[in-house]
């Protein structure tokens, strides 16, 4: 309640809490609650900086909490996790970045999200078969993939990280219910 009315926002650091606060952060609580929530790193607290492996602990530390308290509801979904850490993430730092939308900077990851990729046949992931809609290729990557996967990075639009060969774009996400509801009418670009 304190939160809330002091009008703050939380940055959880789930690897940390595991580590050195041996607690579970209730971050469904506080969503309820209309405390601002975002997901973040903290390499003093932790093995990993990867805000991927912050994203995977978010969802599995909701979980361990709503086992013990025996309510389902305090579980989040790696989509809600997905949001904590970018849209999310930028409402807590009073930011106006952290979605893909028109007059917003573009700082985006261009992603491999199948098995042909520059390590290809060392990926996180090779198997990609051929129902996988984009929903069940995201996941995998938020599961399952690492920085094999990401071919570029940009920031403020400018390229700053890759150096994966440029390959075709295809742009998908505008008619898709998944990357609507996360980045609101976003495009998501990727490689093929």
């Amino acid at each position: 309640e304190a939160l809330r009315v002091a009008d703050a926002g939380v940055v959880t650091c789930p690897t940390s809490n595991f580590i050195v606060g041996r607690a579970l952060c209730p971050v469904r609580t506080w969503l309820d609650e209309g405390v601002q929530v975002s997901v973040g790193t903290d390499a003093a607290g932790g093995w990993s900086t990867s805000l991927l492996v912050a994203l995977r602990h978010v969802v599995v530390a909701s979980r361990l909490l709503a086992e013990q308290e025996n309510d389902l509801h305090k579980s989040i979904t790696w989509r809600e996790a997905l949001y904590l850490a970018t849209k999310g993430g930028a409402q807590v730092l009073g930011l106006d970045v952290g979605a893909i939308e028109e007059g917003k900077p573009f700082d985006a990851l261009i992603l491999d999200l199948g098995d042909s990729g520059p390590y290809e046949g060392d990926a996180p992931y090779d198997a990609v078969l051929p129902e996988d809609d984009l929903n069940t290729l995201f996941e995998r990557f938020i599961w399952n993939g690492d920085d094999r996967n990401i071919l570029h990075v940009f920031v403020d639009g400018k390229r700053v990280s890759g150096s994966a060969p440029q390959r075709s774009i295809i742009f998908q996400g505008r008619a898709n219910p998944l990357f609507k509801s996360l980045f609101s009418g976003a495009l998501l670009a990727v490689c093929t």
